[in-house]
């Protein structure tokens, strides 16, 4: 059989197992952390794939991330499966199928013995952490950005063979798709250079970053672009609330953990919050970090493992805790890319004959097959996900959040009501738990904390619609529509695509007299939700109000014909 021949069989295997191993995903929901932003309450990606839909995707970072083709792929999803959640997750799936036959091609290419290069990416395949990736829909950007990012490599090969214009557009191009799909990649023309070391043996190391100059020109742009995405949306720290030293100290921590993982996958989490860490700790891990830094540029270290070194920190530089994004220490989906490089490295230098490198290869697959199984139903639901969360670690003031906002959906509210307590608790300055304790204790009837909850997150996030809205309508269940009113403008600011904060909006302005602005909030609301009855009944009221007599008999006929029991609309004439 030639080599051309194995290489493909050893392929459509490489794509079969990722199917095999992640098929219960198939059946798994959509969370209730960041799939709301991503798909389900997204109005952009809701539209399916149009030009509007397209326009958007390039002129937005709603996200904090510039990411059109994510979002095309989402909005794609939506044109062809509507909101079927196990569509999604097929094709996030098959990604990552695509991902691992381009990551052994890739390798392959590289003159990688080909045993090295199929355990590299059957780990890739089935490694526990690679969890996070394909079971969350909003990941779809890691998945995607792997395929772009190992395309890109193949087409630097291709390029690197025979040199011509051709061949660096086209390398410069799928570059420019990775960086449009994830813009993690951004440190890859580094990496290009650590390879033309090792295995490439480049005699000009000089010669070769001039070739890569479009490259390293393209990764200042975007994390330019990144950099402003982050800042806009509130998510990057500032050197006030965390300083360059606890920074150092953190990554370094952080570099040490994803090493750790990589051997001992544990403890699999949606999300590791970031807690005070101990100085010291900080300080032994930075000398670790630097140690063998330096002694990869020494030459202490043979090229294959200061290849894995390098690969492994470049490709987390820009989310190991250095430029500090949200609230998580570490995420196991940002070791996708990372794991591959790794492998191949120190897979390279391992001692012993070559029978025990394959019964162990084996071996360690097969754990991870077992190990992902045993893990992967637990993000099934939102529920269970996040209880798994608290399993992991029980001080997670997210994983109580949204573990609350699961239980509230299925009606568990006491239960929920105790997670929000506990996410403020562990977290008292974070917005979102703000507003959804809130939201418990105006059900509960006591408004007066409410308000004083939903002015504190106001007071972190003067931004957050919800958190405008929610206080609106508790002003005006205590009878204060006019304080109401500024709350309920800068929630229809914030979120122009929510058809309850036009309701409340419109509602309130009749009842303040402002008829014409609140007939036009409320037209707004039925044309966002044609499907609530309380907006048009609220419609009929003050197109009544203001004299269209006609207008308010057809409105409050569809109020009643959506819901018989409508309260207003039973008040008015019909």
């Amino acid at each position: 059989m030639s080599r051309r021949t194995t290489d493909v069989l050893l392929s459509l295997c490489l794509f079969a197992l990722p199917l095999l191993v992640f098929a219960p995903v198939l059946g798994f929901e959509f969370l209730n952390f960041d799939d709301d932003l991503y798909v389900t309450q997204n109005p952009a990606v809701r539209a399916g794939l149009t030009w509007d839909t397209v326009r958007w995707a390039f002129t937005n970072v709603e996200s904090g991330h510039f990411h059109p083709l994510t979002w095309l792929t989402h909005a794609l999803d939506v044109s062809a499966f509507g909101l079927d959640a196990g569509a999604h997750h097929r094709t996030t799936l098959f990604l990552h199928a695509l991902a691992t036959v381009l990551c052994f091609a890739f390798w392959r290419k590289l003159g990688v013995p080909r045993g090295v290069a199929l355990f590299a990416a059957a780990l890739f395949a089935v490694h526990p952490l690679r969890i996070e990736s394909v079971a969350w829909v909003s990941t779809r950007k890691d998945v995607l950005s792997g395929v772009l990012f190992f395309t890109t490599l193949l087409c630097w090969l291709h390029w690197r063979a025979r040199p011509s214009r051709a061949r660096l557009a086209l390398t410069t191009f799928a570059f420019l798709c990775a960086l449009l799909a994830k813009p993690t990649v951004l440190p890859l023309p580094a990496l290009l250079l650590v390879l033309e070391v090792w295995p490439l043996g480049a005699p000009s190391l000089f010669a070769r970053v001039k070739d890569k100059l479009p490259l390293f020109a393209l990764s200042l742009v975007f994390a330019g672009v990144a950099a402003f995405g982050q800042a806009r949306t509130g998510a990057m720290s500032s050197l006030d609330a965390l300083p360059l030293a606890t920074r150092l100290s953190n990554a370094s921590i952080a570099l040490v953990t994803y090493v750790g993982r990589l051997f001992a996958p544990f403890e699999v989490s949606l999300f590791h919050p970031l807690l005070p860490l101990p100085v010291g700790l900080g300080v032994a891990c930075a000398l670790v970090v630097l140690g063998l830094s330096w002694a990869s540029l020494r030459g202490r270290l043979s090229q294959p493992v200061a290849m894995a070194w390098w690969w492994f920190v470049l490709l987390l530089l820009p989310v190991c805790g250095l430029v500090q994004i949200g609230g998580q220490f570490i995420a196991d989906r940002w070791l996708y890319l990372p794991l591959s490089g790794a492998v191949v490295g120190l897979s390279m230098r391992a001692p012993g004959p070559r029978g025990l490198h394959v019964v162990l290869g084996v071996v360690l697959v097969a754990l991870s097959i077992g190990l992902t199984r045993r893990s992967l139903p637990a993000y099934r639901t939102s529920e269970l996900v996040f209880a798994h969360a608290l399993e992991v670690q029980p001080d997670n003031f997210l994983a109580h959040n949204n573990l609350g906002n699961a239980l509230e959906a299925r009606g568990a509210m006491e239960e929920a009501h105790f997670h929000y307590e506990e996410a403020v608790r562990l977290n008292p300055t974070w917005p979102t738990a703000l507003n959804n304790l809130g939201n418990a204790r105006a059900r509960q009837g006591r408004l007066p904390e409410a308000i004083s909850l939903y002015e504190r997150a106001l007071t972190r996030e003067p931004s957050l619609g919800l958190a405008h809205y929610n206080l609106g309508l508790a002003l005006v269940m205590q009878g204060r529509g006019a304080e109401a009113l500024p709350h309920y403008a800068l929630a229809v600011q914030a979120r122009p695509f929510d058809a309850m904060a036009a309701l409340g909006y419109g509602a309130t302005l009749v009842t303040q007299g402002q008829l014409e602005a609140g007939r036009a909030e409320l037209e707004r609301s039925v044309a966002l939700d044609a499907n609530s009855a309380e907006a048009w009944a609220y419609l009929s009221r003050a197109q009544r109000l203001s004299g269209a007599m006609e207008a308010a008999r057809s409105s409050v006929a569809r109020a009643l014909a959506l819901d018989p029991n409508q309260p207003v609309a039973l008040t008015e004439p019909h």
